[in-house]
């Protein structure tokens, strides 16, 4: 098979490993992080709030090494500074109800369960605050006992919590009851998926010119594929791995 199918894959996935690589090389050392984070909070308020997700990383950094009073301490310097990080006040509070701070913890969960603007922020919040999950909506079915109403179907993986603010301010708005339900149903692949427009493209010149080029038959041969399998994106799942390379430079 002619390498020019293949060799842009390779190269896009050793520039991903390189930069993975780099970037664990240049990752910055625990007290490099501990003097940033301090000379943020040094700053006054506008300059720190401006930096402290300097804060937030050193904390972070802690929580990796259980270091979970150091962690709590910058926690909630950094929180002082921007208590919109939702995602770290749930941390937090988390931290709160370890150590036996029920009143604290209420309050930073509270805060996540009233203004979190994803499900799983949400259901962390809910979690700590022992209540229980959101329920789920119900499958589609008739409704009964109305003549006009609206039934809002979540699709493609939609938050809750949007669906239902949705459906509150639609019933307050017209005045007319909004149900949810749900339907089962497969949805096409997005038609801007970088991978499958790549496997198409590949698949499109393998299928052009395989009575062309012996060396496709010999490649498909060697890979136990016949031409109905190309029709198949798993059959391709060899150009994902770090083997990939030398598959295909064998037998192409």
């Amino acid at each position: 098979m002619n390498k020019k199918y293949f060799l842009p894959i390779f190269a896009l996935f050793q520039i991903l490993l390189m930069t993975v690589y780099a970037q664990e090389v240049s990752k910055p050392g625990l007290q490099e992080l501990k003097e940033q984070a301090d000379a943020v909070l040094n700053q006054s308020n506008v300059s720190a709030r401006r930096d402290i997700d300097l804060v937030f990383k050193f904390a972070d950094r802690l929580l990796e090494l259980k270091e979970y009073d150091a962690a709590k301490k910058y926690l909630n310097k950094g929180l002082e500074h921007n208590p919109w990080d939702l995602d770290h006040q749930m941390v937090y509070a988390s931290l709160l109800k370890e150590k036996g701070m029920k009143t604290a913890c209420t309050e930073k969960a509270n805060l996540v369960l009233t203004y979190a603007e994803r499900d799983a922020l949400i259901d962390k919040a809910r979690q700590i605050l022992d209540l229980p999950p959101s329920s789920d909506f119900q499958a589609i079915q008739h409704i009964g006992g109305t003549n006009h109403c609206i039934v809002l179907v979540p699709l493609q993986n939609c938050d809750n919590w949007l669906i239902l603010k949705l459906q509150a301010d639609i019933s307050q708005i017209l005045d007319i009851p909004v149900y949810i339900q749900t339907i089962n149903a497969e949805y096409p692949a997005p038609s801007r998926d970088l991978r499958g427009q790549i496997l198409n493209r590949i698949r499109r010149k393998i299928i052009k010119e395989e009575n062309k080029d012996p060396q496709i038959t010999f490649a498909m041969n060697q890979l136990n594929l016949n031409m109905a399998d190309l029709n198949h994106d798993e059959n391709y799942s060899s150009l994902d791995g770090p083997s990939a390379s030398s598959k295909w430079e064998t037998c192409c």
